[in-house]
């Protein structure tokens, strides 16, 4: 943990990742208001946090140089027209923590994903524009899109983490979790495992459905759960996805509607329930560091990667869950690192200021 607690600025107080920064870095979320904003433009150092940079300009434009450590959130990472802009600023900027951080990733994945959505049954799935010519269409764009980024400043990928929702259904369901890291206390073991595979959450996109009914054609007794509100945000006092996740032995992760990443990955593996996804798909066909890319196989298809993950033993798949999670706890540590490694240096440099 960093060595003292920090208050990260957001204009969104709603904001899903504020229990994972709270707990695991040590970071309160707090309203950035234009008296706030006043007072931080001053600091040698502050946090801050947003799904939309342009939001930050004033900011941006009167801090001091090398006083921001950002972090950059929501599914709109890919936007080039942000990194541009963000770049602009580069000597403002002391750190940045970025999710689904551009990166490169071979054009022959796309060409795996695309067969492995027709193993899928994809050419099948057709709705209107969503359909599997469109997806490997905008895989590529993406691809080329990701390429053409460059970052002018210090940057690090972000792990999804956790969100709000997923600790309010905790709290709800009167699991005791205390305030500080989960990550600490994972995996977390409730109750004997009762069911084989669950889902909870929205329809989304065309890779979704198709992962949905992959699993449903298995005739295993699958029937997902669906939600309203992004991230479940609207299921109120329910406890309906915590209790899949302390129920199931496994749990479709299946994408949302621009990237693979989704906090389903690291809240499943908290609760001992393995994640089933392939490596990448033709929605994102980006390799992230998920459990499915660590094997000595790689299967680009749901079919295969259910087929796969069925055939587990319960050794192996908790073996599977201890060193995914013992990746994540070393993502959160090696940033709790450069955290204090950055408010050290601002500490020594005010000393010699005094």
């Amino acid at each position: 943990m960093p060595a003292k607690n920090q208050p990260i600025y957001t204009h969104n107080m709603d904001l899903t990742e504020s229990e994972f920064l709270r707990r695991e870095f040590s970071l309160t979320l707090t309203e950035l208001t234009e008296l706030v904003e006043e007072q931080i433009i001053k600091s040698d150092l502050f946090y801050i946090a947003t799904a939309n940079l342009f939001e930050l300009k004033d900011v941006f434009e009167k801090c001091k140089s090398k006083s921001v450590v950002i972090f950059f959130f929501g599914n709109e990472t890919y936007d080039i027209p942000q990194y541009e802009w963000l770049n602009k600023y580069s000597g403002k900027i002391k750190f940045a923590f970025i999710y689904n951080l551009p990166r490169r990733t071979s054009f022959k994945i796309t060409v795996r994903c695309l067969m492995g959505a027709i193993v899928d049954g994809g050419l099948l799935l057709w709705n209107k524009e969503r359909n599997i010519f469109r997806n490997f269409k905008n895989g590529i764009d993406l691809m080329r899109r990701t390429r053409k980024i460059s970052l002018n400043f210090p940057h690090l990928d972000f792990p999804q983490g956790y969100s709000r929702r997923f600790v309010t259904e905790i709290k709800i369901a009167g699991i005791d979790i205390g305030e500080d890291s989960i990550l600490d206390q994972a995996p977390i073991n409730i109750s004997l495992k009762g069911k084989k595979i669950g889902f909870v959450g929205q329809n989304g996109s065309w890779c979704r459905e198709l992962a949905i009914k992959v699993l449903t054609r298995k005739n295993i007794g699958f029937a997902p759960t669906y939600t309203q509100g992004w991230s479940g945000a609207s299921q109120g006092a329910l406890t309906t996805y915590i209790d899949s996740l302390v129920q199931s032995e496994l749990t479709l992760n299946p994408p949302g509607n621009l990237t693979n990443r989704t906090h389903r990955y690291l809240e499943s593996l908290i609760f001992n329930s393995l994640p089933i996804m392939p490596p990448s798909t033709l929605q994102d066909p980006h390799l992230w560091g998920v459990w499915s890319e660590s094997s000595d196989r790689r299967y680009f298809s749901w079919k295969s990667q259910i087929n796969h993950t069925f055939k587990l033993s319960l050794h192996d798949r908790e073996l599977i869950i201890l060193n995914a999670l013992l990746k994540e706890k070393e993502k959160v540590q090696n940033i709790n690192d450069i955290l204090n490694d950055i408010d050290q240096f601002i500490e020594k440099e005010s000393g010699k200021v005094k």
